[in-house]
């Protein structure tokens, strides 16, 4: 697929013409996305795409189920679900069914990020493009956290394929106490209420209850610079079908397109 001259210079521009990262969403997904796929999560945030372009939205919960876990959202207009499954996995989406796959504050939720996105190349039919978005850690309430690095989504890859539960409690454990000790509190002052949590027995205690019922955080968190290594080195050693189109940051968060190479 080919994409304009002006187009890209127009992309080109979106930091000095001061638009947003939502802006930039919409713009690659009218530029590179067509036929038809899914998005992952989008909740009351679906990302626009060009005319002609077919979209299902996916997400673990029915829409009503959603709203019961957010009922804040229901002020206001939700993607309606329209296929229900685990969004990491897409246990109930066919192999090379897919023009295109998006997920945009996602891939974070993820306990095995690398895992997470070979099963979303898995969808993809050769010429199928992925599009996500992972927040960038400072611009966020993860400021203060440890980047993960390469090293650490390589063993998660590597030892949490077969989701022995001993396993994926002991490597999760580290990301709850960085979310309950660094992100919850950022979290409280941005918010300027008191932290729910201040003696070390009652963070023990909340650590424990999230690990028992697999409560999903950002597992890991990213940089811009990191957003680029993940791309490139994924695209390298884990999923060479997959060719890098563009990483960019847009202001708060890394945007990643690949395309899936055709068959020769």
């Amino acid at each position: 697929m080919l994409v304009n001259l002006m187009s890209k210079a127009r992309l080109k521009l979106l930091g000095r013409l001061g638009k947003t990262h939502w802006d930039a969403r919409r713009d690659f997904s009218e530029l590179y996305l067509r036929g038809s796929g899914i998005e992952i999560g989008a909740l009351h945030e679906p990302t626009p795409v060009a005319e002609g372009v077919e979209v299902k939205y996916v997400d673990r919960l029915t829409t009503e189920e959603c709203l019961e876990r957010y009922p804040h959202l229901r002020t206001t207009t939700i993607a309606s679900v329209d296929v229900v499954t685990d969004g990491f996995s897409l246990q109930a989406v066919a192999d090379q069914s897919l023009d295109f796959v998006m997920a945009h504050h996602v891939l974070e939720h993820s306990d095995n990020p690398l895992q997470t996105l070979e099963n979303w190349c898995r969808v993809l039919r050769p010429g199928g493009v992925l599009y996500f978005s992972v927040p960038l850690a400072n611009e966020t309430f993860d400021r203060g956290r440890e980047i993960t690095p390469w090293c650490h989504l390589v063993d998660d890859w590597e030892l949490l394929r077969d989701r022995n539960p001993e396993l994926v409690r002991s490597r999760n454990e580290a990301h709850y106490w960085d979310w309950v000790n660094v992100s919850m509190k950022n979290m409280a002052e941005t918010d300027q209420r008191p932290l729910e949590l201040t003696s070390q027995a009652s963070k023990a205690k909340y650590v424990s209850h999230m690990l028992d019922i697999g409560h999903e955080i950002h597992f890991h968190t990213f940089s811009i610079e990191s957003v680029r290594e993940l791309a490139a080195r994924f695209t390298e050693e884990v999923a060479p079908q997959m060719k890098r189109l563009r990483v960019v940051d847009s202001g708060g968060e890394g945007l990643v397109l690949l395309r899936k190479q055709e068959i020769q």
